[in-house]
Order: C-alpha cells, then structure tokens, then sequence
C-alpha cells in the first residue's frame, strides 16, 4: 500500500496518496469519484507526472475521526458519525464501488465539526484476494475506545455492546434500525417519512348529456346520471364495461356483445353505435373529450331505454369525385412525407401514365424520322424534330451544368476538411504546449514547496536550538543561585525574605502537594488582542470558533476556522498541530503542514490566522 501525506494549496487542504508501481487503478472507481460528487466521499483529483501518480483528497476544514473522538464524545456526536458512515456506505453501493477500496480507520475518516458532514477516503486499486476492512469490527471496537461524557445518560453504550453480542454477522440495515431506536426518531440524517397514498386505478366519468346527430337544430339535452359501474349506451340491459384508455387515466365505456339489431326501423336507419353479431362496432357519435355527438339511446336506472327519435335520415356524406385528369403530378418526395396506400396509388398510376406517354412519343418519333428518311434539298425541314434536338441540347447543357456545380460542391467540401484538419493540428499542437507548460508549473511548484519545507524545518531546528540554550543557560543560573545560598550563612531573626506560614512551624518547609506543584508548571496562552490569559488544562486543547466542540471559542474573527487547531499534551511536551483550517497555523512567522505535530516552547509567538498568540510556561 502506498504512503499518504497532507498538502497545503492555498486555502485548501488535501490528503494526498500516492501508489505504488505494482498498484493497478481501478478505472471505473476512480472515474465515479472523481467526476461525481457522491455523499460520504471525499472530493477527488487524481494527478501523475512521469511515473508518480497521487490521489488527492480535499479534506479542507474537516478534522479526523481520531481528532474528534478526543477527549469525551456524547451520544450526539457518536450517533451522528454512525449514521453518516452508514449513509455513505449505502451511496457506495449505489455507485457500484467496491466496499473494500474504503479505508475503515479512525486516521482516515474526516468529520466536518459543525455539521457532522463525512469524507471517506476511497482508494481505487485493483483488490483480487485483499481482504477489505470489516465495518462491523470497525464500529465495536469504535465503541470500546471512546471515552463517553459522563454527566449524560450512557446507557446507550450498553445497548450498543448487547447489539454487537446479539448480531455475530453484522448487517448494515439491522444496525441502521439500531441507529434509529437509540436516537429516539427515525434517522438521524433520514428525511422523514412522507405517508404513501395508494394509486388511483379508475376515474368515474361525470354524467354527460346526450344528443341525437341532425343536420337540424338539436332537442333539449337529456341529464344522464352515470351508476358507479360506468356507462351502457345500449337498449338491451346493462353489460359489463370495458375501459378505454385515454391519455394517462381510464374512462369506462360500456361495450355489447351479441346483441341483435332492432328491425323495421323507420326508413331503414340503423341506431349509431349498435353491434353486430361477430362484429364488435364503436359508437360512431360517442362524446368522449369533448368530441362528436351521444348516441340516440341511453339506460337509466329504474327506467327503460330512453330514445330520442330522430327527425328523417342522416345525411350521408359522400366523398368529392377527384377528377384524375386535373391531379398535379407526386413527385417521390412529396410520396415519401406523405405517405399513404392512397397516395402510392396515385403515384404509381401516375408513374404508369407518364411511361406509357414516353412510348408512344418515341413511337411517333420514329414514324416521323421513317417519312423523312428522304430529304429534299430546300424543303423546309420538319418542326418538330428541331423541338426535339433543341430540347436535347438543353437537357445536355442542364446536366453539365449540374455535373460541374456537384464537382464544385465536392471541391468545397474537400476545401473544408482540409481547413478543420489543419485548424485540428494546430488545436494539438497547442494543446500539447499547455501540456508541457503545466507540467512545468507543477515541477516549479514542487520544487518551491520542497524548498519552503526544507526551510521551515531549518528554522525550526534553529529554533529549537536556541531554546534549548536559554533551558540551559536558565538551569546554569539555577544551579548559581543555589550554590550562593547555600554559601551564605543562616541569618536568625530575619524574616524580610520569608513568609512565615503559620507561628508553630516557623523553621519549618511547607511541602506542596501534586496538584499545586502541576498547577504552577500549567502552560498557558497570552491572546495578543486583550491580553486574555488562557489556561491550556486538557491533554487536547481544541481552538476554534464552533463553539459546541472546542475548548477556547474565537467568536470575534471570522478568519478561524471551527476547528483551527489542537495543543497536545504528551509526556509533559507540547505540541500543536493544524486541523485542516482554512487559513492555516504559523510558529514565529513560519506555516506549519496541517495535521503535523509542532513541539512549542516557552515564549513561542503563535498565529491562527491572523490571530496572535504567545505560548508561556510557569
């Protein structure tokens, strides 16, 4: 497995990875989480120079897990991070990665400290036999290690253990259930549940009025109320209705089967919408969205057929005669656009017409050349066979003049390619400059920043030299001073110097205790703006301006971020480390790498920001 490193760009702060040569990239993973934006996953940048290829991590403003389960965590704060991971692991299901390529540490889970938004670390390498982290492993032993705030209920933390001891496989959905319970509503990053509404699978048709199709004035309307079961336009009972989709939602229309017509029907009319036996007949007149007329009869509940009698036949419409001898001819096109078996007749009849004219003209063509075989000098010559040379010549000419407007267009269009492949070339050839150039920039950029860090560590270990020094000098002086009291004699009766404690034990040493003794070794921060003394009393100290998380809040700058930076105590060192803020952490004037621990020493200037800070021992 390759080595990760954080690196300061700007305002921004990336965890970079770089791989190894025998590490094959996954081209698909790496494709998703580089032009995706998915929820849970670190925003990705993959870069390679030669033969160096990094995987770059923004984790800007964001602190790890390690970081922010420092110190007591209440059940807020672990229930957030929970659901968050379990979210995260769900949108990778989505997007088809692999579980395995993500890294289940505490060192490689970054929290955002105000909204508990989480950035996992994905690493896209090809896994064959490599076994992936164990997620419910990863959350036990989360459990066990956490120190939890102890002026809160933490009977969660029981139920928490009995799930882990009751589970021995481990279900992402059965500990998202587990997740909701202890929380005490449904998800804590869940949207609640919107109550489903069951689909509506008919529409009742409105009662629709009905009237007979007449050239004359129509009668009075006649109210049909529609029954729950549809409509039946029929005279012969009610039948079961069939719907009869229209657009998005079904409307029921009443369709009979095997019902006989009526006869002796005056002047022979049939009723519209009627079925013949074997043959099943729409109503012709049906009014369905607003269009055409109702039948004639209706069924009414508790009442017999209502017919409304019509008054004389319909009249027929009968279809214009089309006169063929005055139809424009169809050309191919037109046939093609508006394509029908009507108009393929047409065309076809026309396309017979016109070849049988072609023959018969060339038939009488040459009956005429047969009769003028013979000509006799200084006869008028015939007219007609000058009209056809003349027509010749002038199909002749249009053909030239369309062969040379196509050999023309053909230029052109060679023209053409020739300019956008000439204009490609160069769009290459620049392309590969900016290529170069960028690859330039970036080995510059490379080699400023290795040349700032070498730097900053050269002045750090001065730095650290001249402190040890004054530690030096400031024992010497020490151990002077002792030697000089111890020289002097004993002076009886003096007591300038000496604050007696108490009249018993005048000759007396009062013994400090432990915590005194640590009370005054306590370090401290000197906030330049006011002078505010800040006690340093934890083992991680935490800077910043979210004040539901640090330990000093800066509510007053805008330019620290809610998580700028820790004082660690180890050992009875101190160090400080930058937490990923957005303006960084600078010690005597130098910018320290983020998430890179500093030891601090007495009279070390500070500045998150652009606020300054003196760090003092007692």
């Amino acid at each position: 497995m390759g080595k990760f490193e954080f690196e300061n760009q700007g305002t921004n702060t990336y965890l970079v990875y770089t791989l190894e040569e025998e590490e094959e990239i996954d081209t698909m993973s790496l494709g998703m989480i580089t032009n995706n934006h998915i929820k849970g996953i670190a925003d990705t940048v993959y870069h390679q120079m030669d033969d160096i290829r990094q995987i770059k991590y923004n984790v800007t403003a964001k602190v790890s897990l390690k970081q922010f389960f420092a110190g007591a965590v209440n059940k807020k704060r672990l229930l957030s991070v929970f659901s968050a991971i379990i979210d995260a692991m769900s949108e990778i299901e989505d997007y088809m990665l692999d579980s395995k390529s993500i890294l289940l540490d505490k060192e490689h889970i970054f929290i955002n400290v105000a909204t508990y938004e989480i950035g996992l670390i994905c690493i896209p390498v090809v896994r064959e036999n490599e076994e992936g982290s164990d997620i419910g492993k990863f959350f036990k032993e989360t459990v066990f290690t956490t120190q939890f705030d102890p002026t809160e209920n933490t009977s969660y933390v029981a139920e928490f253990l009995s799930f882990f001891n009751s589970n021995p496989v481990f279900s992402i959905d059965a500990f998202k259930k587990e997740l909701e319970k202890l929380d005490g509503f449904v998800g804590v990053n869940t949207p609640p549940v919107q109550p489903q509404v069951p689909p509506v699978s008919s529409v009742n048709v409105p009662p629709v009025n009905v009237s007979p199709v007449m050239p004359t004035p129509q009668p009075t309307p006649v109210p049909n109320p529609v029954p729950s079961g549809g409509m039946n336009f029929s005279g012969g009972g009610i039948n079961p209705v069939k719907p009869v989709s229209l657009g998005k939602e079904p409307i029921h229309v009443a369709v009979q089967e095997n019902v006989q017509p009526p006869k002796n029907l005056p002047n022979g009319n049939q009723p519209s919408g009627m079925n013949i036996p074997g043959k099943v007949v729409p109503p012709s007149n049906l009014n369905i969205s607003g269009k055409g007329a109702m039948p004639s009869t209706m069924d009414i509940p508790g009442k017999e057929n209502v017919v409304i009698p019509r008054k004389g036949p319909a009249p027929v419409k009968e279809e214009p005669t089309e006169n063929k001898s005055n139809e424009k001819p169809m050309s191919t096109w037109y046939l093609l656009q508006h394509y029908s078996k009507k108009n393929a007749a047409i065309y076809k009849e026309q396309k017979a017409a016109k070849k049988a004219e072609k023959q018969a003209s060339k038939k009488k063509g040459k009956g005429e050349k047969e009769e003028e075989s013979f000509v006799v000098p200084g006869a008028p010559v015939n007219q007609g066979n000058s009209q056809q040379i003349h027509n010749n010549n002038q199909q002749q000419m249009q053909q030239a003049q369309a062969m040379q407007q196509m050999q023309e267009e053909q230029r052109r269009q060679q023209q053409m390619q020739e300019a956008q492949r000439r204009q490609q070339q160069a769009q290459e050839a620049q392309r590969l400059q900016q290529l170069q150039m960028q690859q330039a920039q970036e080995i510059q950029r490379r080699q400023q920043l290795e040349a700032q860090r070498l730097q900053q560590m050269q002045q750090m270990q001065q730095m650290q030299m001249q402190q040890t020094q004054q530690m030096q000098q400031m024992q010497m002086q020490q151990v002077q001073q002792t030697e000089e009291a111890q020289l002097l004699p004993p002076q009886v009766g003096k007591y300038g110097d000496t604050t007696v404690l108490n009249q018993n034990g005048a000759g007396e040493t009062t013994v400090l205790n432990q915590n005194e003794v640590q009370q005054m070794q306590q370090p401290y921060l000197i906030r330049r703006r006011n002078n505010e003394r800040i006690p340093i009393n934890k083992p991680a100290f935490r800077i910043g301006k979210e004040k539901s998380y640090v330990d000093y809040f800066i509510g007053d700058n805008s330019a620290i971020s809610r998580s700028h930076a820790n004082i660690i105590n180890r050992e009875g060192k101190y160090f400080i480390v930058d937490t990923n803020s957005t303006n960084h952490t600078y010690i005597n004037g130098v910018m320290i790498q983020s998430n890179v621990e500093m030891e601090l020493a007495h009279g070390m200037n500070l500045r998150l920001a652009n606020e300054e800070f003196e760090f003092r021992m007692l």
